[in-house]
């Protein structure tokens, strides 16, 4: 039994799950969760979180709507790649919190989260708080982090 396995040959990562957010630096970990894949032979779950700050005087619920249909095109584009490539991907969009619903997603249908860091420091950092810290703080499941890299001028 390698140490990836659990008993009966399951993978102990059978359930990949992938948070992205829609920027270059987040996509950066698709190489590496796609030999997490192929090593584990399992799902991997493409997870994007969807949120819109209202407005006054906005249809608060057409644009919640319009950001979900966003983030649904998004990953079926993902998805169809890395299904090309022979494999099983499935994605799932969640709205509100990124690390709240990151966590709870993952709670309930993964067992292993893998997500890139973005690398922020300093103020930017500290007024916004960092999703990849509260997701490491307080998953009941492994957590893979990729530390991000700085992004080239032509990229987010």
């Amino acid at each position: 039994m390698n140490s990836y396995e659990l008993e009966g040959g399951d993978s102990m990562f059978s359930k990949i799950v992938v948070p992205l957010d829609g920027s270059s630096r987040a996509e950066k970990i698709l190489e590496r969760v796609e030999q997490l894949g192929r090593i584990q032979g399992g799902e991997i779950q493409l997870l994007r979180v969807a949120f819109f700050s209202s407005l006054p005087g906005l249809d608060a619920e057409e644009y919640e709507l319009k950001v979900v249909r966003a983030a649904e095109e998004y990953l079926d584009t993902i998805s169809a790649d890395l299904e090309g490539k022979g494999l099983k991907v499935s994605t799932h969009v969640r709205y509100g919190d990124a690390a709240e619903e990151i966590l709870a997603h993952a709670d309930k249908y993964g067992s292993i989260i893998v997500m890139t860091t973005h690398g922020g420091g300093g103020l930017t950092r500290w007024a916004m708080g960092s999703v990849a810290d509260k997701v490491i703080r307080r998953s009941v499941k492994p957590v893979l982090l990729i530390r991000g890299t700085k992004p080239s001028r032509d990229e987010d």
